[in-house]
């Protein structure tokens, strides 16, 4: 991450300054450290063909596959792009700027096999439908 120096005006008035080399720290004059314990990461899901899709259900195989999700806070050294990393230092000093959010950042395919419209049966690899790793955007 870049080293930086900022102010930015705080919601209650005055100024906030922040800096950075690794961790961002601001300061008003009040100090407050709090510690991520729900970091960003992935959580597992099973997606089940036949409860998804009861009688209609068009796949053959496989029956489900872990399709996985992502969820939690973002920390310093999670976010994917230095757009992340910048908006959570605005918004660690202006709340009105939202956190970054905790997304996929790595998807895999499946392969299905499945009975199309025409009641044939087809095999096809379907792009991004398990998460393999999980960012902050």
């Amino acid at each position: 991450m870049p080293n930086f120096s900022g102010r930015t005006p705080s919601p209650g008035g005055g100024d906030v300054r922040c800096y950075s080399n690794f961790f961002v720290v601001c300061s008003t004059g009040d100090i407050s450290v709090r510690t991520i314990t729900n970091q960003c990461q992935r959580h597992p899901l099973y997606i089940d063909f036949s409860e998804l899709y009861g009688e209609n259900n068009f796949v053959i195989a496989p029956s489900g596959f872990d399709a996985f999700y992502c969820s939690g806070e973002c920390a310093h050294n999670l976010f994917a792009t230095n757009h992340a990393y910048f908006q959570n230092v605005i918004h660690l000093v202006n709340s009105t700027v939202p956190p970054p959010c905790c997304a996929p950042s790595t998807l895999r395919a499946i392969s299905m096999l499945y009975v199309d419209n025409d009641g044939n049966t087809r095999k096809k690899d379907v792009a991004g439908m398990s998460v393999e790793s999980c960012e902050c955007h």
